[in-house]
């Protein structure tokens, strides 16, 4: 197999290689004023929101995301940070665990699926390695590695294939509601729908089928 090989749906190769790399940004680290300007400069939220026919107005929404930084910023800190439970939360066994706690069972799968790949993260706060923003950060790296005809292709394929059918998308479709429901700033209404899209173009393109799973929040 070659990256020529790989199925190609709404998004090209390297539009999944930017958006990842986004949403990776925008779910797990908050934003600041640098990243907003980089985001409005580079203009991907309206061309992927024209290449996903994403349905919001959000045209004239992005000109000025710095305006909005206060508002963005308490948005990402209810959704995904919380005094208590956050409104999205954005580990996985949240959804997967029967009393809603974090470092579950399938939190450690996940840890030892990483091990396996010979996966470290680097992180300068704590946070469980099921955050979806590092699930993404994950995906990311190892799409990157199948434009490699070098590198063993397949064994990259298989493991985004893995890591999508066993251990996001049993929960993300949840996320992503709570995130489009519960958000109070376009920029992150967009950015859960931006996540839904993306993770269903990666289902056709890995060919998944829609996945059910119990569960609990």
């Amino acid at each position: 197999m070659n990256k020529n090989q790989i199925k190609q749906n709404k998004l090209d190769y390297s539009d999944i290689e930017i958006t990842l790399k986004l949403l990776y940004q925008a779910l797990y680290f908050e934003p600041t004023s640098l990243l907003l300007s980089e985001i409005e400069d580079s203009g991907i939220l309206l061309y992927l929101q024209n290449k996903l026919n994403i349905r919001l107005s959000l045209q004239n929404k992005f000109i000025n995301l710095n305006n909005d930084i206060d508002n963005i910023q308490l948005d990402h800190l209810s959704l995904f940070v919380g005094l208590g439970m956050p409104l999205a939360p954005p580990w996985g066994s949240i959804y997967l665990n029967e009393e809603n706690l974090l470092l579950r069972e399938s939190t450690y799968q996940w840890m030892d699926f990483l091990e396996q790949q010979h996966f470290q993260f680097n992180l300068t706060e704590q946070q469980p390695y099921d955050h979806i923003g590092l699930m993404i950060s994950v995906i990311s790296t190892l799409w990157y590695k199948l434009k490699d005809d070098n590198l063993n292709i397949d064994f990259y394929y298989h493991s985004i294939r893995t890591i999508l059918s066993q251990y996001l998308l049993p929960w993300s479709e949840r996320f992503c509601h709570l995130v489009i429901e519960n958000s109070q700033t376009y920029f992150y209404k967009y950015i859960g729908n931006l996540l839904y899209q993306t993770l269903n173009e990666l289902k056709v393109i890995f060919n998944i089928d829609d996945i059910e799973k119990k569960l609990f929040y």
